[in-house]
């Protein structure tokens, strides 16, 4: 129920504002919000069939189609960002796919659709660098509800995503930032993962207390602690 609600939430987000081309041709923007409206008019039955099914079963079935449905969205999207790789909107588009990649069955599609149709193919640096990007934050978004083998490969195949940004499209800039350095930081974020598990030593602290004296969270081993994290501007 949580997760079909959450997908028609996320269908019901407006594009912006998109100016008609001259002779009445869609601009790709246009384009684009004619996707969503498609997909929202398919949902709509779904979503009032849900509300009627009187059982765990047939709501379960229902949930499925709509998952169904949103991953078919999903991989028109990153079809739809390869199809205009010059345009801002390719961009919006493959923001909208991700929007919906927590739920597994459509990760799953998502992922492959950006894989086989624009990391593997001749699309522009900036696209492939963006997906390659935002495919990698939506896997370590993932390992949170995971665990076991199922982390491991989800932390393999994020590093080796954000290793190729670096590589391959560290100067690339979209948004004024470049993405090498929005790679670096989901890398370093990653490898902290292991270390920051329940159960696992705390990383070392060091600053200074309330009265100026350096401490160290290292000097309270064995006791307990209750760390404070404040400001003050």
């Amino acid at each position: 129920m949580r997760c079909l609600l959450a997908a028609v939430a996320a269908l019901a987000i407006v594009l912006p504002r998109a100016t008609a081309q001259e002779g009445n041709k869609p601009t790709p923007l246009q384009q684009l919000q004619q996707l969503q409206k498609d997909v929202q008019k398919r949902m709509a039955p779904i979503q009032q069939a849900f509300g009627k099914a009187k059982s765990a079963k047939e709501r379960e079935q229902i949930r499925n189609q709509a998952m169904a449905l949103i991953a078919e969205y999903g991989e028109k999207l990153v079809e739809f960002a390869r199809d205009h790789e010059d345009d801002p909107s390719a961009f919006k588009a493959l923001d909208s796919a991700f929007q919906f990649t927590s739920v597994p069955s459509i990760r799953k599609r998502v992922t492959k659709a950006v894989r086989t149709t624009i990391l593997t193919k001749e699309t522009s640096s900036k696209l492939q660098g963006y997906a390659a990007l935002k495919l990698a934050q939506s896997l370590r978004t993932a390992m949170d509800e995971s665990d076991g083998a199922t982390r491991k490969q989800l932390v393999g195949e994020a590093k080796e995503l954000l290793q190729l940004v670096i590589d391959k499209f560290a100067d690339v800039e979209h948004k004024g930032v470049k993405l090498g350095q929005l790679a670096k930081q989901e890398l370093a974020a990653i490898k902290n993962l292991s270390r920051l598990a329940i159960g696992q030593v705390a990383p070392e602290i060091e600053g200074k207390d309330s009265d100026g004296k350096p401490f160290k969270l290292s000097d309270y081993r064995g006791k307990v602690v209750v760390l404070d994290f404040w400001a003050g501007w």
